[in-house]
């Protein structure tokens, strides 16, 4: 299993106990999101994380 895949579970079982035991909707939100995001990433295969990534650093180079 890739890292982003780990990371974006732990992060949704983050957010489930978060809204299980707190009311912290903003953080809950940001959670969920980033998890969803990791673990499409982890479900990539590495050839289109890899275009995924220069189409990143090529934007942020023209900014």
């Amino acid at each position: 299993m890739k890292l982003s895949t780990k990371i974006g579970l732990l992060c949704v079982v983050a957010m489930t106990l978060i809204n299980q035991f707190a009311d912290l909707p903003f953080l809950s939100g940001l959670l969920a999101g980033i998890g969803i995001c990791l673990l499409i990433m982890g479900m990539l295969p590495q050839k289109s994380v890899d275009a995924l990534k220069n189409w990143k650093r090529a934007i942020l180079h023209r900014a």
